[in-house]
């Protein structure tokens, strides 16, 4: 659609990530593309102009695709490398699901290997690899990578399926909450109030005042 200017590629893009976001995957991707604004005046003033500049930008991304290699994975390794830095940059909240490169090379290496015999090398296949804090898959398409030819169906990347057990907590109300502890400070007050008399009648020392 972009490379013919097609004049109904914005509407095209937006009811797509509507679908995505809300029929697909039982809504998983809900809320994905919401910062995605093809409204914007800054793609253009009028429909026609956003949907020729969004035509141009498409088409002028495909461009530089093709003049990648098809032997290596550019946009994979840029992607890698961008991630990498933000977790640098960002400290351990921002990268605590990432596993960096090396790292990865290193598990993807041990898991390839013999378990019975690792001298020996590689194993010819494996039936199944399961990466119980998968993220993105990386660590186990490197698995797939490494393990080079691979007979056909004897391979199972098992992508560990996430279920939540957390439970509804009750609302509070946190005005009810409030006068729950006025009135606590009250009865506090009154009994301090109470016991001092009772102290004073002893020839004590009161009760110290609280703050």
């Amino acid at each position: 659609m972009a490379r013919t200017q097609d004049g109904e590629l914005l509407n095209t893009l937006q009811t797509g990530f509507k679908y995505i976001e809300n029929e697909s995957f039982q809504s998983t991707f809900s809320g994905l593309f919401s910062e995605i604004n093809l409204g914007s005046e800054k793609l253009g003033k009028t429909y026609a102009d956003r949907n020729a500049k969004l035509c141009t930008i498409i088409t002028k991304i495909a461009e530089g695709l093709a003049e990648f290699s098809t032997d290596s994975d550019t946009l994979g390794d840029a992607y890698e490398y961008l991630i990498g830095q933000f977790a640098a940059g960002s400290g351990k909240k921002a990268g605590e699901f990432y596993t960096p490169q090396r790292i990865s090379d290193i598990l993807s290496e041990i898991v390839t290997l013999d378990s019975q015999e690792p001298k020996t090398g590689k194993r010819k296949h494996l039936a199944s690899v399961m990466d119980f804090a998968c993220g993105s898959g990386s660590l186990l398409l490197n698995v797939r990578k490494r393990m080079g030819e691979i007979e056909a169906n004897d391979f199972n990347l098992n992508i560990s399926r996430y279920v939540s057990t957390a439970e509804e907590e009750v609302a509070i109300d946190l005005s009810a909450t409030h006068e729950e502890l006025v009135d606590i400070e009250k009865r506090i007050r009154e009994s301090t109030t109470k016991h001092n008399a009772f102290l004073k009648e002893l020839g004590l020392s009161p009760l110290p005042a609280s703050d």
